[in-house]
């Protein structure tokens, strides 16, 4: 069954909604020469390995990640990994370092169950990295595993550079 959170900010969806919305929007952006941006954010419970806690977590982390940014962006859950997909309308490759480093400030020291939080967060941008909705999925997630494997002992990102 879908969901959805309608907040006062960014819309939580669930990651089928979330795949077609980004396709619309990437299409969109095509026709009306503006940019979007994918985050992936794969955040680390340091202790745990229980799917249903990672999965509450995700449900946690949207919901404070949600009035962090626009109203026209939108938040999606992508399952039982505790995976979230952020979908950034209007934001090109070059604000995005910024919005990723006020992310972190606000949500980097967020705990479970007294358990620290690392968040692992890689992106991408259409037109400037990627060339389609696919595209920015698997570049933002590839980058988010890149930084998850560095090991980070703090909450950290990666970016692709410009085409």
């Amino acid at each position: 069954m879908p969901y959805w959170d309608t907040r006062a900010h960014g819309t939580i969806v669930d990651g089928t909604t979330f795949e077609q919305l980004t396709e619309l929007v990437t299409r969109q952006a095509i026709r009306l020469q503006h940019a979007v941006s994918v985050l992936t954010v794969d955040p680390t419970i340091i202790g745990t390995a229980a799917p249903e806690v990672v999965e509450r977590f995700a449900h946690e982390l949207a919901g404070a990640l949600s009035p962090l940014i626009r109203n026209t962006d939108v938040i999606g859950l992508m399952g039982a990994t505790g995976r979230l997909r952020l979908l950034l309308v209007g934001s090109d490759l070059d604000g995005l370092a910024t919005i990723v480093r006020r992310l972190i400030m606000e949500i980097g020291f967020h705990t479970i169950g007294g358990a620290p939080v690392t968040l692992s967060i890689g992106g991408a941008c259409f037109p400037s990295t990627a060339d389609g909705s696919r595209a920015l999925f698997a570049q933002a997630d590839a980058l988010a595993e890149q930084v998850r494997h560095d090991r980070p002992s703090n909450s950290a990102y990666r970016l692709p550079t410009r085409n």
